[in-house]
């Protein structure tokens, strides 16, 4: 009976796992999607930085610095 449990536990977590895969990282692995998608990660690393330095240091400054940075790399090797 518990590996009744078990059993539905994993095949639960192999759906998830094949539907994030299949409607997540397929469309955005497109090669037409890729352009976009870096583009817009360009756009908004600033703020990507302030969030993730937030949540680990509680200093967004320092993140956001770190995110411009990244922002003038990425514009000068022609993305966003």
């Amino acid at each position: 009976m518990g590996w009744g449990i078990f059993r539905k536990i994993k095949d639960g977590i192999k759906k998830a796992g094949r539907f994030i895969k299949d409607r997540v990282i397929k469309p955005i692995a497109k090669p037409e999607n890729v352009r976009k998608v870096i583009d817009t990660g360009i756009k908004l690393a600033p703020l990507i930085g302030a969030g993730v330095s937030t949540a680990y240091t509680g200093n967004p400054q320092a993140g956001m610095m770190i995110g411009s940075k990244v922002q003038n790399v990425g514009n000068q090797l022609g993305f966003g």
